[in-house]
Formats: structure tokens, C-alpha cells, sequence
């Protein structure tokens, strides 16, 4: 056997080895039929085969951490969606998997991120990435999948994708630095905004470069794309919000403690009157383990203003939203996956209606 046979065929060995090591770690911990069923199209449609690809051109520490982080990162439904877009402008499979494969790598960069910026410890029960190999290096290990990210694009999609990827990626980027400047009080409207700006990279990104593929830039089609996704990730944001301020899955009020102004948290200091104002002050930001009168002072005003509710139809808003674009611009199949989807996603806040 020749040289090159022999690389062509290790190769192939590591590749089936670490697709099967991605798919059997990853469906450990799927526990529900909808994120498995979303999992197993990703597979199905070679966007898992592609994934591992990228993963192969890494170092062993950005392949390891990656592989962690995306074994915890079950969710899939963002790189599907894209697939399902891509397809219904009838796009060469190769692009729409590389344009896909690139949200759901840019989500996991960010999940490694978002990580280091909160100093969370552990994701899903694994130490997180930072944690494990330090902040300077957890960056070093980000820049590098990115740069394998941007370079499959390049090579699968072309030069013009692959700067949107980065522009879009820098604008995430400054949405963090923006959003420290956000307090307590401002107005709803410029928090919806750095929400945008902060998610589009994962959804924003992908709608735009599936329609410049498909040569229908800036049409109502693209516009009604992306407005599908923005409001799909704002129901996702203010869920997470809420599962914060509930405490519900025990984080411990960390954007309170950390001082990360959220929806939900302007809701509340809106309706706070000005002791309680200077109470919650006291609190947020204090960078600390909270007392327990400080938490049943928090449990008080939520109750009293009735936060958690109001949060609650603000998210059944945009998935509404979300759900009416749906049916309009997928086939009947594909929307009633996404249906699946949001029904899923729904399901932790009916506790509070």
C-alpha cells in the first residue's frame, strides 16, 4: 500500500473513531425524545460527518476541549434550522452543511466564552473549559476553532461568507463590551438590541449567508429568515434569564451577583420603589455568595411585582412570533419539527402559568 493510501486510510479510522466517540457521548446525555430526535437529523443530514472534520484539523487540546464542550451542547437546533433553510432555497449540500456546521461550532466557542466571562465552574456537570486549562489558553483554544472554522468556510463556501462570519462574530463581541454599559433602568428596547447583536452570530449570520448563496440578498424572503431567528433566540434568551431570577436550577441569582443587566431584572428595578431600590443595589454586583435575607428579600419583590409572569408572556410572545413566521417559510414537515421545538422549550416555564 502506498504512503498516501496509508495517511487516506488512519484517516478514515480516526475520523469514524471520533464520530462515534461524539455520537455516543453526546446521546448519554440527551434525555428528551425532541433534542434526540434534532440530534439524529444532524447526523442524518452529514452535519455531524462535517463537524468531525473540523475537529480532526486541531491541536489536542482545542480538539479535546471541543469535543467536551459539544458532548454537553446537545441542543441542535440551530445548525438543523439552518440545513432546513438552506434546503428550501435549494442549495448545494456541501455549502449549507459547511454554513450550519459553522453556527453550531460558533455557538460552542461562545458556550466556552460565556463560561470564562461568568467564571461558571462547571457546564452540565463537566469543569468547564477554563477552568481546565486557564483563561489564557481557554482563549488561545477559541481563536484556534475559529480559525478552522473560518478556513472551511473559505474553502467550502468562499472569502465573502467567511468575512461575515467574522464581522458577525466581532459584533457579538462588542455587544459584551456595550452591554456593561447598559444599567439598571434603561430602556427595554436597547436591551432587546444587544441581545440581537450578541446572538446574531449563531442565527443572524447563517440566514444572511444561505441567501447570499442563493443570490436573494436583502429580499423580504431573507428579512422574514431572519426575523424568525431573532425571535427564536429572544425566547430563548429571556428563558434563560428567567431560570436565573427563579433560581429554579439553582445558579445562585448569578447575573444579580455579577451585576448583568437582563429583561427581566429591568422589569423589576423598574417597579421596585426606593428602598427597595436601595436594597437591591446593595446586592447587585456585590460579586458574592448572597445571605439568606438577601434571597428571601429577592423571592419578596419577585412575588410582589410579578416578574416571573410577566417574563413568561414575554417569552410565549416570540415563540408565538417565531412559530406564525414558521409556517409560513418552511415546508410542512420541517415546521412541524420546528413546532416540536418550541413545544420542548416551552415546557419549563407552564410551572408559572
Amino acid at each position: 500500500m502506498k504512503i498516501k493510501d496509508k495517511d487516506a486510510t488512519l484517516l478514515d479510522e480516526n475520523k469514524s473513531q471520533l464520530s462515534h466517540q461524539l455520537y455516543q457521548e453526546t446521546v448519554k446525555r440527551v434525555y428528551r425524545p425532541t433534542v434526540l430526535e434534532f440530534f439524529e437529523r444532524f447526523k442524518e443530514d452529514g452535519l455531524l460527518s462535517d463537524e468531525v472534520d473540523i475537529l480532526l484539523a486541531l491541536s489536542n487540546d482545542s480538539q479535546t476541549a471541543l469535543l467536551e464542550m459539544l458532548t454537553v451542547h446537545v441542543h441542535k437546533e440551530k445548525p438543523v434550522i439552518m440545513k432546513m433553510i438552506g434546503d428550501s432555497l435549494d442549495l448545494d449540500s456541501d455549502q449549507v452543511s459547511a454554513v450550519a456546521v459553522s453556527v453550531d461550532l460558533l455557538w460552542a466557542i461562545s458556550l466556552m466564552y460565556d463560561d470564562m466571562f461568568d467564571e461558571d465552574m462547571v457546564r452540565c456537570g463537566v469543569q468547564t473549559t477554563w477552568v481546565r486549562y486557564g483563561k489564557q489558553r481557554t482563549v488561545e483554544i477559541c481563536q484556534e476553532i475559529f480559525a478552522a472554522v473560518l478556513k472551511n468556510l473559505e474553502m467550502k463556501v468562499g472569502k465573502e461568507v467567511a468575512q461575515l462570519a467574522q464581522q458577525y462574530v466581532q459584533k457579538g463581541l462588542d455587544s459584551l463590551e456595550e452591554h456593561k454599559l447598559i444599567g439598571l433602568g434603561a430602556d427595554k428596547e436597547q436591551l432587546y438590541d444587544n441581545y440581537n447583536s450578541r446572538n446574531d452570530f449563531n442565527g443572524t449570520f447563517g440566514v444572511r449567508a444561505l441567501f447570499l448563496l442563493a443570490g436573494k440578498s436583502q429580499s423580504a424572503d431573507e428579512e422574514l429568515g431572519i426575523l424568525f431567528i431573532r425571535n427564536l433566540n429572544l425566547a430563548s434568551q429571556l428563558l434563560n434569564d428567567l431560570k436565573d431570577i427563579d433560581d429554579f436550577y439553582n445558579r445562585g441569582y448569578s447575573d444579580i451577583r455579577n451585576g448583568a443587566v437582563t429583561v427581566p431584572l429591568n422589569d423589576l428595578y423598574q417597579a421596585l420603589s426606593a428602598d427597595e431600590r436601595e436594597k437591591f443595589n446593595e446586592i447587585f454586583g456585590s460579586k458574592r455568595e448572597l445571605e439568606a435575607h438577601e434571597i428571601e428579600f429577592i423571592l419578596d419583590i419577585l412575588t410582589r411585582h410579578d416578574v416571573l409572569l410577566s417574563t413568561v408572556r414575554q417569552i410565549y410572545d416570540y415563540y408565538l412570533a417565531a412559530e406564525e413566521i414558521a409556517v409560513e417559510i418552511f415546508s410542512e414537515e420541517n415546521f412541524k419539527q420546528v413546532q416540536k421545538w418550541i413545544t420542548y422549550k416551552k415546557e419549563p416555564v407552564l410551572r408559572y402559568v
